[in-house]
């Protein structure tokens, strides 16, 4: 199963494909072994709180939201091999390609919407 991330305020998509881990492994594992993650891809991690991108090849924007999914805390491009805590009021973490944050310009406060995507290729025409 993959999501769709939305930014509430504006409406727009900010990644069509967005896996979840959910299982030990998938949440270890996370990014790593990944040459690349493209722009409309992302990886949520739902009650996590902080995270990390050891053995990672690439930087990533991350996005942690509370359990109203309004955004506490924004990382921009962190690097590989780097540690982020995340407010205490944090419950999940969204794992998107650096670069994504300032394209849509996000801000502390505002609402995700993670939308279940029924079929692979599916577009429901609301971008």
């Amino acid at each position: 199963m993959h999501l769709k991330a939305c930014h509430q305020r504006t409406g727009k998509g900010i990644a069509g494909q967005v896996e979840i881990a959910r299982t030990f492994l998938k949440r270890l594992i996370g990014l790593m072994g990944r040459s690349i993650l493209m722009e409309d891809q992302g990886l949520y991690f739902p009650g996590c709180k902080s995270i990390h991108t050891f053995g990672m090849k690439f930087a990533i924007d991350v996005l942690f939201m509370d359990k109203n999914m309004k955004i506490t805390k924004m990382i921009s491009c962190l690097k590989p091999n780097r540690v982020a805590f995340a407010p205490f009021s944090t419950r999940d973490t969204l794992e998107l390609a650096c670069g994504v944050l300032q394209q849509h310009a996000l801000a502390v406060g505002d609402e995700i919407a993670l939308i279940q995507i029924k079929h692979e290729g599916c577009n429901d025409g609301n971008e």
